[in-house]
């Protein structure tokens, strides 16, 4: 779970929403104590990355990123994507996949926090398959 500036939190269901293949969603603290919640993203197919695996992660312009299970490749069920949500004008979030592993080098199975760097221009986070004795690989991402 993440905090925004204006103390919204953000994270993500493994399973559940609309697909059952997980959600991103936002709680927002209300005047009375309690906490608003909100699905931002409701991930609708495993092909582009569904059953999400990690914190998220903002960038400066607030866009935020995370990673999760599927995709594609030679991993049973496809070997884990990098995705970034932009929020829109009007309140809803875009979804875009910046990086599909392979498991050819790239790594699979990406797993844990992501996390810039403090420039906040890298992208870096662990995935655990992949490398030169596939012990998993750490990599990084310039969005």
């Amino acid at each position: 779970m993440v905090f925004d500036a204006k103390g919204n939190l953000y994270g993500t269901t493994q399973v559940g929403g609309a697909n059952g293949e997980g959600t991103v969603f936002q709680l927002t603290p209300t005047t009375d104590g309690r906490w608003k919640h909100t699905i931002l993203y409701d991930f609708p197919q495993f092909r582009n990355g569904g059953g999400p695996v990690s914190t998220l992660a903002f960038d400066k312009s607030g866009n935020l990123y995370g990673t999760a299970a599927g995709g594609t490749g030679p991993c049973s069920g496809g070997c884990g994507v990098v995705y970034k949500l932009t929020p829109g004008s009007d309140g809803k979030w875009t979804y875009s996949v910046l990086h599909r592993f392979t498991d050819k080098g790239d790594g699979a199975e990406p797993n844990g926090a992501v996390i810039f760097d403090k420039t906040g221009t890298h992208l870096y986070g662990t995935a655990i398959f992949g490398g030169t004795y596939n012990q998993g690989v750490v990599y990084e991402i310039t969005p």
